[in-house]
Formats: C-alpha cells, structure tokens, sequence
C-alpha cells in the first residue's frame, strides 16, 4: 500500500502500531524467514544446512541487535557452489518482502540516500518511542537532509515528508552491488558517490551537501541491502570505509561530516582469495569485522540428481537410461570429497552423507572438485544426440570435457579419470546386482543347494569368506544339523549371504555363456524382469550387462 505524510503522523502511526517499524537486519530476517516458508529457496538444491547456518550465526544474532549486526556477512566457496545463487535468493526475498505490510520501509520524501526519517527526530521524541514501543532510535540526519529541514521545512520536524518505496535491485533502491573492476581506475567514489562539480557555481562550494551525487552503493543499499562481488579482489584502500560501516554504521562523503547508514553488508569469495587476503597482516582489521559461512559444493546424491532433471525437459527425461543421473552425479561428487580423509570409501560416503547431517562434513569436503556447470554441459552434449543416453554415455561424455579442461593439472586430470572408472563400476555393480536379485528369486532351491554344498569344502569357503576355524566349525555345526532339503541361504550372515549369491551368479552366468545363450537369455527371461520392475529402456540396459558379463 502506498504511503505518504508528515513525519509527525508516521510517529504517531508507530505509537498506535498501525506501523511496524524495523531495522534493515531484523527486516531481512522476517524476509528469509518467510522466503524459506514459500519455498523460494527450494530452487537451490543441498543447501538447508548452509542457510540454517546464515540464520543462526548471523540474522538471528544481527536481527536482536547482537554483534553480528556490525559484521560483514561473506559465503566463501568454490566457483559454482551456490554463492551468488544464494545472495541473489536472498535479495529477492527482500525484495517481495517490503511489498507486504510487515516489510513496509520508509524514507524522507524524495531523498537520494533512502534515509530512515526518524533520524530527524529530538532526542525526547526518540525517548517518547523508546518509553512507548520499544524503539531505539539509533543515529543521526545527514548533512543533506539536516539542510532541507532548515531550509525546506524551517527547522520544523513535524512536516518533513515521508514516503515509503519499495527495495528493488532494478530502480537502485534498498540493494546496492559494488564489483571490482580495473584496480588502476576503480574509485571509492562507486561506494560513497561523489562531489557534482557542475553545481559549484550555482551552490558555492564543494562542501555544500546539494553539491554532491550521492549515488554510491553506500547511499543506494541504506535501508536495504549491499552484495560484494569477488569482496577480496576489490583495491586494499576501497575496503578501508568498510570498517566504520561495519562497526559503527558511519561512512564518509569528500568534504562533509560522517553519514549514517543501516544496511545489511553480504559478500561472496572463492576460498583461494580470501587465503591471500588472510597472509596479508594488515588486513586483521578488516578481517575481524566478517562472519564467514562455508559454502561447499553440493555432497547430497539426491540433491544432485534433481538439480540436474532441473536443466533437463521433460523429453530428454525419457531418455536417460536406468541410474544414468545417479552415475553422472556420483562420479562428481566424489571428485569433491577429501580423498584422503580415512574410513569409508568414496561410494560409501557419498551414501553416508545422501543420509546423514551435512554439517558431520570434512572442512575440505566439497571446496573443492568439478562444480555442476560441467555436468550441465555433459547433458547438453549428450542430449544434442538421438536415442537412449546410458550413464556410460554421460560418463564417456565427462571424460571427454575434462580432456578439454586446461584449468586441470596432470594429477587432478589423473584423478578424476579414476573417479570416472569408480563410478562406472558401481553403476555395473548395481545392474549386476539387479541380476542377482532376478537369478536368486527364481532359482531359490537352488541357491540353498548351493549353500549346502559348498559349506562341506572348507577350502572353497575360507577362500570366499576369510573366515577363522572357529567360524567355520559354526558354519559346519550349522549344516550338519539341516538336510538337504531344510538348508537355507537365510540361515546365514547377511554379509555370507551376499557372497554365496554373488558365486551362484557366476556361476549361473557362466553355464549360459559356455552353452551360446548368455545374450539370449538376458534378451527374453532378464529383460522381461526389467520391465515388470517399470525400468525404462531394458535393451540398453541387457547391453551394458552383457558387456560386463563378458569382459
């Protein structure tokens, strides 16, 4: 709802509440809050955990006051983590937020610095709203705005005009975004505007404060929001009026008194960056005015898999083979897991984690690996071909990418050719394992047969099992008791199970292949099982199992 009066009736309307007021911080935490309830951040994808950590470590903190409010906020992670993802969320959340009565935001009439109005006021009505509603006004008028009240309003509080506007990135309103550019012709200027030298004559001086442009992002993000783009590229002595904005909410104009200001600072690096700002001492000052949230690759299988149906239609969907996606994404995210963290393999933790809290992360875990635009471009590739597209296909066409990749050294290259190879495997493990289920299901009786028989050579069951001759005398205790016919395979470990169905599938394989019907068999009696599970494409799928079969 528009909104225009006195500064006298938007007091009164605080008074009766008609009016919530707010400061820029608590403003964008109701904005998060609320962006989150709508879903607005479901468009970036395994990345709950990050923005819980962005509303407890730093809005909730800033939004009661606390000493988060007089820090910079800055994601540090890989190129396409999700960094600028985020920040841009963020800015729409702000955005949408002050068109609702809650978020309303309001300034002095016509006013190029978006000032809060309330600064205006005498002390005893700053006192009358602390008494009356719990509200602190912090600050003071800026010189520009302290001459338009002599000037315009003869000194007259009361009937300055307030207006309320809208945050919007578009019209510069709210939300300032400052990118370094050439350090040799980049000026401060861009942060806190500058003086208008073609008003001298008509103003008389330079120090006149309706001689100046205040068109700095400082000016356009009061009230709102400034994001820093690539924060550790900008120039040393360009971060220098971040550490009275940060700490006391004061920037300097060329030739006037300080300006007051509430916004909320939020800045993106790449890790490497901010090491190099960290080794250089003289930035500790700087340093020790910023939270740093992590912001990793991605890590979450199914995470992945649906951030990458996101760039396919719904015809190229169809397409893709049985685990086509899922082998694409678990060879990427192993490519950001630190390899040389013990314990688990790779495979394993990627399962581990598509279940498990992400904050148990590594700290190297995910700052690191290919980022998912190459994935993107492996699917556009792919999908610019006719026909099924296996993960064989996907992961032939990554490997192919990364040979094009002159940013790769030799060993990282090295590396993720492995990693491609692992992928792979898992993805013939898991269609073998399809086979398995298949031959096991329908040839039960013989499974426990098979069972049966083996336990008698003690030979063929250490080999298999690596068990202990304690271990095997309770295997031979427990056969002796069954006959032939009352052995089953259930009566076994759950891990001796899964090794005697994997020798019975080799077994049965091999007879097939020996008597010419391998490819046969899996074309009418496996491919027929494919298609009462409702998976799609089975003749690409018996082709990749044959050729594994038969390597």
């Amino acid at each position: 709802m528009k909104w225009e009066g006195t500064l006298e009736e938007y007091v009164q309307s605080i008074i009766d509440r008609d009016i919530p007021y707010k400061t820029s911080h608590e403003r964008l935490y109701l904005a998060f809050k609320r962006a989150r309830r709508k879903g607005l951040f479901t468009k970036i994808y395994g990345m709950d955990y990050i923005l819980d950590e962005i509303e407890k470590n730093y809005l909730i903190p800033a939004s009661k006051g606390y000493d988060a409010r007089k820090r910079l906020l800055v994601l540090v992670g890989p190129p396409g983590s999700g960094k600028t993802s985020i920040v841009r969320l963020i800015k729409e959340a702000l955005m949408s937020f002050s068109k609702t009565d809650e978020g309303a935001v309001y300034r002095i009439k016509d006013c190029p610095l978006n000032e809060n109005p309330l600064l205006a006021l005498p002390d005893d009505i700053k006192e009358k709203l602390k008494t009356k509603v719990n509200l602190d006004v912090k600050g003071f008028l800026s010189p520009l705005n302290q001459h338009r009240l002599i000037e315009d309003y003869d000194g007259n509080w009361r009937q300055i005009e307030v207006e309320r506007f809208y945050i919007s990135e578009t019209d510069r309103n709210g939300i300032g975004t400052f990118v370094p550019s050439d350090p040799y012709s980049q000026e401060v200027t861009d942060l806190i505007g500058d003086v208008n030298y073609s008003t001298i004559t008509k103003y008389g001086s330079v120090s006149d404060p309706r001689a100046y442009r205040y068109d700095g992002e400082f000016q356009i993000a009061n009230q709102g929001l400034l994001e820093l783009h690539e924060v550790f590229k900008t120039r040393r002595e360009l971060m220098y009026p971040f550490l009275t904005l940060a700490e006391e909410d004061v920037y300097k104009v060329a030739r006037q008194s300080m300006v007051y200001t509430d916004q909320v600072i939020i800045g993106h690096s790449n890790e490497e960056d901010l090491k190099d700002f960290i080794q250089q001492n003289t930035n500790n000052a700087l340093l020790s005015r910023m939270i740093f949230i992590r912001v990793p690759h991605n890590l979450q299988l199914d995470e992945e898999v649906t951030l990458y149906k996101s760039a396919l239609n719904e015809k190229d969907l169809t397409r893709l083979g049985y685990l086509a996606l899922e082998t694409l994404a678990k060879a990427i995210i192993m490519s950001r897991l630190d390899h040389h963290k013990k314990g688990d393999t790779l495979i394993k933790r990627i399962h581990n984690l598509n279940q498990a809290n992400a904050f148990t992360l590594n700290k190297r875990d995910g700052m690191f690996g290919i980022e998912a635009r190459i994935a993107f471009q492996v699917l556009g590739r792919c999908m610019s071909r006719v026909g099924v597209v296996s993960a064989n296909d996907l992961l032939e066409e990554l490997s192919k990418l990364l040979e094009l990749d002159y940013r790769l050294d030799t060993a990282s290259f090295h590396w993720y050719k492995d990693l491609i190879k692992r992928a792979e495997k898992d993805y013939y493990i898991q269609i073998q394992t399809l086979l398995e289920n298949f031959i096991c299901k329908h040839e039960s009786k013989r499974l426990d047969r098979f069972v049966y028989e083996s336990l008698y050579d003690r030979e063929k069951v250490e080999s298999w099992l690596n068990v202990s001759d304690d271990m095997y005398s309770s295997l031979k205790e427990l056969i002796d008791e069954q006959t032939d016919d009352q052995m089953s395979i259930n009566l076994l470990p759950k891990e001796y199970q899964k090794v005697f169905k994997q020798k019975l599938l080799e077994e049965y394989v091999e007879e097939l292949d020996v008597k010419g019907d391998l490819r046969k068999w899996l074309q009418h009696q496996f491919k027929s099982y494919l298609e009462s599970k409702n998976i799609k494409h089975s003749n690409k799928l018996v082709e990749d199992l044959y050729d594994t079969l038969t390597r």
